[in-house]
Formats: structure tokens, C-alpha cells, sequence
């Protein structure tokens, strides 16, 4: 059986200029990247910043 090889990446959001925390500006990216066949694995929220990790077949 031959196993599936996946590409990686990281992507972080960071917050408005205001400091604000934007739900909708990761929905937004996380739609660019899911067009991209990018697939959200886990994300971290450290304060106001977002990281997105994503995997997709190589």
C-alpha cells in the first residue's frame, strides 16, 4: 500500500489595526486557502493572532 505524501503550510492571521480579533477575516482566508484544496488541520489562537496550519496531496 502506498501512503499518501501531503504538503504542508502555516498561515497567521493577525488581528485588525485596532488590535480587534476578526472571525471573519479567518473564514474569509480560510475559503482563499480551501479553493487552493488547502485542508485546516489545527489552529492556534495565541492571544489575537490566528495560525492556521493547513495540509493538502501533494
Amino acid at each position: 500500500m502506498a501512503s499518501e505524501r501531503w504538503e504542508y503550510k502555516v498561515v497567521t492571521v493577525t488581528p485588525s489595526i485596532w488590535g480587534e480579533f476578526r472571525p471573519d477575516e479567518v473564514a474569509e482566508r480560510l475559503n482563499i486557502e480551501g479553493e487552493a484544496r488547502w485542508e485546516l488541520v489545527n489552529a492556534l489562537l495565541y492571544g489575537v493572532v490566528v495560525t492556521l496550519f493547513l495540509k493538502r496531496p501533494r
